[in-house]
Formats: C-alpha cells, structure tokens, sequence
C-alpha cells in the first residue's frame, strides 16, 4: 500500500472541502494543511483524526440525507478503485493513457493534454485519447487518405486506424481486469471487498417505504455497482 492516502471530505456546513492525509489504509489521517480545520471534528484531534471521530460527524449527516424524498447517487471511478484496492492493495490504470504508435502522435498527446487543461482535468486519460483519435481518423477521411493512392498516407491512416482498435480492446481488456482481480483475490480479501460493495448501496437503499425509489448513476465502464445491488438482494431496473 503507498503512504500518504490522500481523501477529500465534504459535508455539512463545511465551507470548503476538507483534504485528509492518512499513512495507511488502517491509521489515523491528519490534515493536509495545518490551517484547516473542522466545527464538527473533536478538539484536539488535528494531527489524529480517528475513524471514530470521521464518523461522528458523517453518519448522522447521511442518515438525514438518506431520507430525503428524492435522491439520487452518482458513483464514479472512486467505486471501482477503493474496491479493487480493498480485494487486491493496489487499483488498475484502465483509464491512464495508452501507448501510441502512429505517425501522428505527438499530434495526439498534445491534443488531448489540450483538452484535459480546458476542462480542468490534470492528465488526458484514455477517453480523451480515443475521441481525438477518432476525430482525427474522420479528418483524414475527409481528406481521402483512406483510399489515396499516395502508399504514405493510405500506410499512415492504416496505422492510426489500428492503434485505436488496439487502445479500445486494451481499454476493455483493463475494465474486464479490473471485475477479475477482485473475484480471484484471497478470500479474506475477497470477502471483505465485497461486504463493502454490498453496504454501499443497501446504505441508500435502506429508504422508508413511502420514499420516492433511489436513482442511481455511474459513470463506471465496470459493473461493480451492478454486482454489489445483486449482492445486496436489491432490484433495479
């Protein structure tokens, strides 16, 4: 497990999220910046923050939001990789970006950095990639390239067009790794990452009857939300 586990927390009447340091899976976390601070976090426990003291503070606040009469749930990669980290100490990187080899890609990679710094993102991850691709693929068909009698350019469109079936099914091939890793991990872990996955919906589920049903969306290629509400006994459509 790599040290310095960095969580983001917002709840309550925080005015801005508040950024937890913890060494390991299992220790007490710390501020990420000694400034901050917390109404609803113990006195005292600035530099050891418990569990405990997390979830004085949380529970009660989702228990209240549990209840309301419409809510939805948004999932997203944190899902997958605090599960896949639970079964197995470490996540996947399917959505790091893919290794290119066309005439065209430093093209490629600038584009997309490009289009991670427009929308704030850090680093171009595979989506990014697979869209530039493609927009570039139908440029070049545009042009003709595809069918030019030119051997350099008809070689130079073959080669993209196959590096992006090669991103896509490793891009499927990591998703699929991601389902597996957690399956064959030991059982002690394998239980455990599951108990997680199971209580994770049946705590919004768990809704008075007369409550409109949970809406749930995710933005995750992996069916691991879908997996945890079988588990759970849950039925969705």
């Amino acid at each position: 497990m790599s040290e310095n586990i960095k969580s983001i927390l917002k709840i309550r009447d925080d005015n801005s999220p508040l950024e937890l340091i913890q060494q390991d899976r299992d220790g007490e976390f710390t501020f990420a910046d000694e400034n901050q601070s917390s109404s609803w976090i113990p006195t005292g426990s600035k530099n050891a923050i418990k569990k405990s003291d997390l979830r004085q503070g949380i529970e009660p606040w989702l228990t209240s939001l549990f209840q309301s009469e419409h809510l939805s749930l948004l999932t997203g990669t944190g899902l997958s990789t605090a599960i896949e980290v639970i079964a197995k100490g470490s996540a996947n990187a399917a959505m790091s970006a893919p290794t290119l080899d066309t005439d065209y890609s430093d093209e490629i990679n600038a584009s997309a950095k490009a289009i991670a710094d427009k929308n704030k993102r850090g680093a171009a991850n595979i989506e990014d990639y697979i869209r530039v691709i493609n927009e570039l693929l139908r440029g070049l068909e545009i042009l003709g390239h595809n069918i030019s009698a030119d051997k350099d350019k008809k070689a130079a469109y073959d080669k993209l067009t196959e590096s992006l079936k090669k991103t896509i099914y490793s891009f499927a091939d990591s998703i699929s790794g991601i389902e597996n890793s957690i399956a064959i991990a030991g059982e002690e872990e394998r239980h455990e990452a599951f108990d997680y996955l199971v209580n994770f919906p049946m705590s919004f589920a768990s809704r008075t009857g007369t409550r409109e049903r949970l809406n749930i969306f995710t933005t995750n290629y992996d069916r691991l939300i879908e997996a945890g509400s079988e588990l759970a006994g849950l039925q969705y459509l």
